[in-house]
């Protein structure tokens, strides 16, 4: 439904791909076209690296389909690889967890989204390497896309608010980070019985038990939430993350997920009055100094 929506609105010459454009003719008037699937000599697959905070896209383009032969076609595939990329990245787009209520996708079709912003976005892929696979029958085209590019598009600097302390005094001490463990399955505020996993996203948020506002997008320095988001997903905390969370860190643990896309964290009233009593560590949300530590992942996903 989204790929029909957003085919509907984009130029038609620039999101098609080359083999869905082909013409299927056949000598048995009963036999059914092939599907676009079949008739495409593309195969494109995608993943987020959220480590790294890349987008990885494969190209694989299969020479039989495209009708070309070694060698003369080598150039012929890279310059048809390099004319129907936006096309190709598009379901890859289209995927991007942006937070609670959505993917980039979904940004797109409701109209918050222009698909000029989506456009620029394919002109911001970044070749790693392009060589054929090991029986020579196709080339494969590996692509990335850092994801401040995407997160760029949802960044208003005029927006960035401070974080405000709470009412009253709460017995705390300054820190020089903070971990929020959440793995496995937790509840999902407003949905009795329900549990579910925390689905990650460019910008989660964090909020408390009483829907307070601790980390949004809005109280996180652009700047860092463009260069390395808000904050940091982990499986495993290891000597790495000191650079990010220093050696005393806050570390609480999560107790509810919230939003329809269950990127945003609940945590405890104490443990959020920790946060927002001192200037010092409400300066770690503002400055993205937060891990969040999850379940490794089985598979590589986009938002789970």
């Amino acid at each position: 439904m989204r790929r029909t929506i957003l085919l509907s609105i984009l130029p038609l010459a620039l999101f098609a791909t080359w083999g869905q454009d082909r013409q299927v003719s056949s000598t048995d008037p009963m036999a059914a076209p092939p599907s676009a699937a079949e008739a495409s000599p593309y195969r494109a697959t995608y993943s987020i690296d959220w480590r790294k905070r890349v987008l990885d896209l494969d190209i694989s383009l299969d020479f039989k389909k495209a009708g070309l032969s070694l060698p003369e076609g080598r150039l012929t595939a890279e310059r048809m690889i390099a004319r129907d990329l936006p096309g190709l990245a598009e379901s890859a787009f289209f995927e991007i967890p942006v937070d609670s209520e959505g993917s980039i996708g979904a940004r797109v079709v409701d109209g918050s989204l222009g698909v000029d912003s989506l456009l620029a976005l394919a002109g911001k892929l970044q070749e790693v390497n392009t060589a054929f696979s090991k029986d020579l029958l196709s080339l494969r085209s590996r692509w990335e896309l850092p994801l401040s590019e995407a997160a760029a598009l949802f960044v208003d600097w005029k927006m960035a608010r401070a974080l405000s302390g709470p009412p009253g005094w709460t017995a705390s001490r300054a820190y020089t980070g903070i971990v929020i463990y959440a793995q496995g399955e937790l509840p999902v505020h407003g949905e009795r019985g329900r549990l579910d996993r925390l689905h990650r996203g460019l910008f989660p948020r964090v909020l408390s038990e009483d829907m307070a506002v601790v980390m949004d997008r809005w109280v996180v320095d652009p700047r860092i939430l463009v260069a390395q988001g808000p904050l940091a997903y982990v499986g495993a905390r290891s000597a790495d993350d000191e650079a990010r969370v220093g050696d005393e860190p806050l570390l609480i643990r999560a107790t509810g997920l919230f939003g329809s896309y269950r990127t945003d964290l609940i945590i405890s009233d104490d443990d959020a009055a920790r946060i927002l009593g001192r200037a010092e560590n409400r300066k770690l949300i503002a400055d993205g100094r937060v891990i969040v530590v999850i379940s490794p992942a089985k598979t590589a996903s986009f938002g789970d």
